[in-house]
């Protein structure tokens, strides 16, 4: 993979239908723990949680200071390029160890950077992605239930708590990135 590339992302919640994803493009000089703060941006997490990508059998993430694993490889000192030198073209994030949210992650293309593009940006998503700490897909499931119950006890609650869905927001974040 040529560095100075840009590479387009699907990122997409397992275990949830019908699917939230992100399709975003990142430069593949990045690391990959920018490619987290990236999807942390485009899916509105709030970077509360440990996390990990696993990629061709390797895990990479940040070492927890209070905890020693070894095979945990650091993502700051891995760019995408680096990561996906062997041909790979899926992996994966596990965002929140406790609500465990996996995202699969499919390289759709690699493209030559553009001029009048700011990267990361992002090109596409679908719905709106978890609140934090609502109890992984069991609890998600009895989030969405909730809300569709409009006289439910937890409804406005619930509503208040999560907000509107706002990709300009996203890309703003991103941008902050860039």
């Amino acid at each position: 993979m040529d560095p100075n590339s840009i590479v387009r992302l699907r990122i997409e919640i397992s275990e949830i239908r019908p699917n939230i994803f992100r399709t975003v493009d990142v430069a593949a000089s990045i690391s990959l723990k920018e490619l987290h703060d990236v999807i942390q941006s485009a899916f509105d997490w709030w970077d509360y949680h440990l996390w990990e990508f696993e990629i061709d059998g390797l895990r990479y993430g940040m070492p927890d200071p209070f905890e020693a694993d070894n095979e945990l490889i650091r993502s700051d000192t891995v760019t995408l390029a680096q990561a996906f030198s062997s041909g790979v073209n899926q992996f994966t994030y596990l965002y929140d160890f406790g609500d465990h949210w996996l995202h699969t992650i499919q390289i759709e293309k690699f493209q030559l950077p553009r001029d009048d593009v700011v990267y990361p940006v992002l090109v596409e998503g679908h719905r709106r992605t978890p609140p934090e700490d609502v109890g992984g897909v069991t609890g998600y499931y009895d989030y969405l239930s909730v809300l569709d119950d409009a006289k439910h006890e937890d409804h406005a609650e619930l509503l208040r708590w999560r907000g509107p869905f706002d990709p300009n927001r996203m890309n703003t974040r991103l941008r902050k990135l860039a």
